[in-house]
């Protein structure tokens, strides 16, 4: 017999490969899962993986379709293009005189907008509409073909300018005008066209302009000579009135340089007087500590003579200290006196320096304020003497300014004059140039050599890389349109809650299982009987053995497979070798009496009413080691008899009889019985049905037990079927193999008949080596969480 036994510490069990952390009860409030949802590339991957016939089979089809697109788009609507060059330089056709000196650089900034106004001109109407009249034109195909429409509705113009490609070249003064359609011979006619009466609109228009203002500087010469002749007059009459002197010398006079002098005599009184200003204030809020000693004070202290009596006394009785510490020591008491009388003329003379210090700082501060006051009062002198010079210039520049305002607008008058001259003549010899803009055709459009579109070089790739990204986002679509729980993940994810066991449907099972409520006693070698042993195995490691001693099987909803679990679970713990006690107290929808016939009418009902005691309603099982108890007559108050005090006596009763005890209760988000007995039990397993259960319920049913603060220990995920390279096919086929492999070498072996001596010990043996395999199944599995690889959970 086969016991595991738990390490002692709260919150950690001891597990195969160190140390788990056990159920813990998960504070109310808190929501379930690990967090927000997202999608990572491991999960589309995976939903690609399931589903890849489907993204197959649409990626192919949007690249056939793209690909048929192209042959019909060949065949019916193809694209030719043929393009000419222009260079534009200016609207303006020069001057001949920076012909000859070379043109200055254009702006590039200034160069782009120029392009990109002149290619707004080249699709004006009226070009389009000169260009539709050129017979070159109406010869063309293109043209033909919108006259054969005859669609009163249908704008030749319009027509044009949507065939027609107007495109500035960036950082050059060239622009392209391209001509698409679908006869190659067409496009170079009208291209050549659209560039010729481009060229003659711009020049025709360029020239308009300079008509009109070429007359309207002919006025406004004619005004700007009659005010320059009126001010001329007015000027004349001002000069009659200035002395001469004044006028000869341009307006100055003796006032002007004795202003200028009595200002320079300001400004170095200014300064002196603000030196002298901060040298007085820094003398007098200066510490004499702070105060620099110059050389010539420094002579003047050392020449005192009563300092210098002091120093030498001051030597002396240091160098008679000195001798005394090298004979009698620091501490003899003559020592100590000579030391105190070193002090002493040590501060005497510190206080004599500090004294003759105080003195020269108070004859240089006396000094420095003496200077400052006279600076005072020279400065109030030159202030008067400026006031007086003020006077006498002020009357001669008032004066003096009214002849200068006159003679500058005289200047500017004629200026004006003389400009709008220039301008006129200018625009005279422009309009005698037969050009008048800077704007060549430099090169002709010609015969297109191949098609411009479609091109398979483009299509067939885009093709490809739509038609992946449409299969993959329709298989995204269906993964997350699906809401129901398909793997370990979901449950991991959506609830917060470790997956103890994945059961696989009998359907994909290739040994005949007829009841799969007892895979684990009648077909003990089928992968159903593995799974529910590792269910098993996981669960002794899911916590303490005192925080599992009674177990609550339970579900989201109804047929989700929980007495399937319940009964297999007991059955492979009673195997192990633990007495195990196996209680349905699903009194809406009992079942352990269809798969254990000798169960009596009484049951747990009797006990809790006080009829029977748990002695009387246990009955003993094939499997040994596993005892069943009905549920009993069906009461009237489920909730309220499980709620009462005599299941809790139940419990510590089938406790001390036995090594576990298996409650097989009713769905959580169906009744209450499942919350009732909840806060009853050590633990609970809940039980999820693939594709059945939904990620909604899930939630739901683990708040529901959040707020009893009930401990789930885990959830077992049931009936999972095989998908294409999913997890249980592949344990399928190297489950059987390795049977096979075994029995290759060993030989057939018959088993045992079934309730013999011989079976039972087989069926242990062969326990041990599923629970050593599941074992080391875990240890598999931690290692790989250690190295931060995540297991593949696709089924």
């Amino acid at each position: 017999m086969t016991t595991l036994t738990a390490a002692t510490g709260p919150g950690a069990t001891m597990g195969p490969g160190g140390i788990w952390p056990s159920a813990a009860r998960r504070p109310a409030g808190q929501a379930p899962g690990g967090g927000g949802f997202s999608l990572s590339a491991a999960d589309i991957l995976r939903a690609v993986h399931a589903r890849l016939v489907m993204v197959i089979f649409v990626w192919l089809l949007v690249v056939g379709i793209s690909i048929g697109l192209t042959v019909l788009w060949i065949t019916y609507r193809p694209e030719y293009r043929s393009a000419a060059f222009v260079r534009v330089e200016s609207v303006t056709p020069g001057d001949p005189m920076e012909e000859t000196r070379g043109r200055g650089a254009v702006p590039l900034q200034e160069l782009e907008m120029l392009v990109k106004d002149q290619a707004v001109v080249v699709t004006n109407p009226e070009v389009l509409d000169q260009v539709l009249e050129v017979p070159e034109v109406k010869a063309t195909s293109w043209y033909r073909d919108l006259e054969a429409r005859k669609d009163p509705t249908l704008d030749f113009r319009d027509a044009l300018a949507d065939a027609l490609a107007v495109t500035p070249i960036p950082s050059t003064s060239y622009m392209r005008i391209e001509m698409s359609g679908r006869v190659p011979s067409d496009l170079p006619t009208i291209a050549n066209a659209v560039v010729e009466k481009y060229l003659s609109k711009v020049n025709e228009l360029q020239k308009t302009r300079y008509r009109s203002e070429y007359d309207r500087l002919a006025k406004e010469t004619d005004l700007a000579k009659r005010l320059l002749d009126t001010q001329n007059t007015k000027l004349d009459q001002i000069r009659s009135q200035l002395p001469a002197s004044v006028l000869m010398a341009g307006g100055g006079n003796p006032v002007n340089e004795e202003m200028m002098t009595v200002s320079a005599l300001q400004t170095e009184l200014e300064m002196a007087k603000l030196g002298r200003k901060v040298t007085w204030e820094s003398l007098r809020d200066m510490k004499p500590d702070e105060m620099p000693i110059t050389a010539d004070m420094q002579a003047a202290i050392n020449s005192d003579p009563i300092i210098l009596d002091l120093r030498n006394r001051l030597d002396q009785t240091r160098s008679y200290y000195d001798t005394l510490i090298a004979t009698l020591g620091e501490n003899h008491r003559a020592t100590k006196t000579t030391k105190a009388s070193v002090d002493m003329l040590s501060d005497r003379l510190a206080t004599l320096q500090l004294e003759r210090l105080n003195e020269f700082r108070n004859q240089q501060l006396q000094t420095a304020q003496n200077d400052y006051y006279q600076a005072q009062e020279q400065e109030a002198r030159l202030a008067e003497q400026r006031e007086a010079v003020e006077a006498k210039q002020r009357d001669l520049d008032t004066k003096f300014a009214q002849y200068m305002r006159e003679l500058e607008e005289r200047e500017n008058l004629n200026a004006n004059y003389q400009d709008l001259l220039r301008q006129r003549e200018y625009l005279n010899q422009l309009l005698r140039r037969e050009k008048a803009v800077r704007i060549t055709q430099l090169s002709r459009a010609t015969l297109p050599k191949k098609r411009h579109s479609p091109q398979w070089i483009l299509n067939v790739p885009i093709g490809v890389v739509v038609g992946l990204m449409a299969a993959v986002g329709l298989a995204m679509l269906l993964e997350l349109a699906d809401k129901s729980v398909r793997t370990t993940r979901d449950v991991a994810r959506h609830a917060g809650l470790p997956v103890l066991a994945s059961i696989p449907t009998v359907d994909d099972e290739e040994v005949e299982i007829n009841r799969v409520e007892m895979a684990s006693i009648e077909s003990p070698h089928s992968v159903i009987a593995e799974a529910f042993r590792t269910l098993r195995t996981n669960l002794f490691f899911s916590a303490p053995v005192e925080h599992q001693g009674v177990i609550l099987v339970t579900s989201i909803g109804g047929d989700d497979g929980k007495t399937t679990v319940a009964i297999n679970l007991a059955a492979a713990v009673a195997i192990s070798g633990r007495r195990v006690l196996l209680i349905d107290t699903n009194f809406r929808r009992p079942a352990l009496r269809k798969f254990f016939p000798n169960l009596p009418e009484q049951g747990l009902s009797n006990v809790l009413i006080g009829q029977s005691k748990l002695a009387d309603v246990i009955v003993a099982s094939d499997v040994p080691g596993l005892d069943v108890v009905n549920t009993g007559p069906t009461p009237p108050n489920p909730a309220e008899l499980l709620g009462s005090s005599h299941l809790r006596e139940l419990i510590a009763d089938a406790r001390s009889r036995y090594d576990q005890v298996i409650l097989d209760g009713a769905p959580v988000l169906l009744v209450s019985d499942a919350l009732v007995l909840g806060g009853a039990v050590d633990g609970i397993v809940m039980v999820c049905r693939f594709r059945r259960t939904s990620r909604g319920a899930l939630v739901r049913a683990r708040a529901q037990l959040d707020a009893i603060n009930a401990r789930v220990l885990g959830a077992v995920l049931n009936a999972v079927q095989t998908t294409r390279g999913g997890y249980f096919r592949k344990q399928y086929r190297e489950f059987y193999d390795y049977q096979r492999e075994e029995e290759d070498v060993g030989g057939a072996r018959k088993l045992p008949e079934k309730g013999s001596a011989a079976s039972e010990e087989h069926v242990a043996a062969l326990d041990a080596q599923a629970q050593a395999a599941a074992e080391a199944e875990i240890v598999e599995e931690n290692q790989r969480s250690a190295r931060g690889e995540r297991p593949d959970d696709t089924v």
